[in-house]
């Protein structure tokens, strides 16, 4: 997880190589792509974005060898929704509090490197905003989260780290 440009999708596609595994990519940013008008979407769409990041992930998770990465969750799109549109729908609402059961382990890529600015970004004060609103939305969720600081060889160690003493349906420990 994280706020845009934090590495997301470099380390989930990093860490499924080293692992030799697959990942799911942000369902989002290529629905964002296809379907923004003047870098905004209707807040119905956050839904579609919602069940379409779940089908990638069932998908992917077919392929997996013994983990899934995954690019972004329901909480990320929850977050955009109450963004752009100040609410979230009913059923985005209801896959974002599912997040806690669903995912074994959350890590969430700090915005200490630098910033890419691409046409489809809100800019780097919005990625600091971005970030705390995330942080306070797992804590009030009560999901443990680990942090991912530093390069991108920096972060992985750290969740080679994590995953070498890590038990599944053991998601108790983690930093905040």
């Amino acid at each position: 997880m994280g706020a845009m440009s934090t590495g997301k999708s470099t380390i989930t596609e990093a860490l499924a190589r080293r692992y030799r595994t697959t990942f799911a990519s942000e369902y989002g940013r290529d629905y964002w792509t296809e379907h923004q008008v003047d870098r905004r979407i209707r807040l119905e769409a956050f839904d579609e974005i919602a069940v379409g990041h779940i089908e990638r992930e069932e998908k992917a998770l077919l392929e997996a060898n013994r983990y899934l990465f995954v690019d972004t969750n329901a909480i990320t799109t929850y977050m955009f929704a109450m963004d752009y549109h100040g609410r979230a729908p009913e059923l985005l609402t209801r896959m974002a509090l599912e997040n806690a059961q669903r995912y074994d382990l959350f890590f969430l890529c700090d915005d200490d490197i630098p910033y890419e600015d691409t046409w489809d970004r809100s800019g780097d004060q919005k990625r600091h905003i971005f970030h705390k609103q995330i942080i306070a939305d797992l804590k009030e969720r009560r999901i443990p989260f680990i942090t991912l600081r530093g390069s991108l060889e920096e972060r992985m160690r750290k969740v080679d780290e994590v995953l070498a003493r890590f038990k599944p349906y053991d998601n108790h420990f983690g930093e905040r």
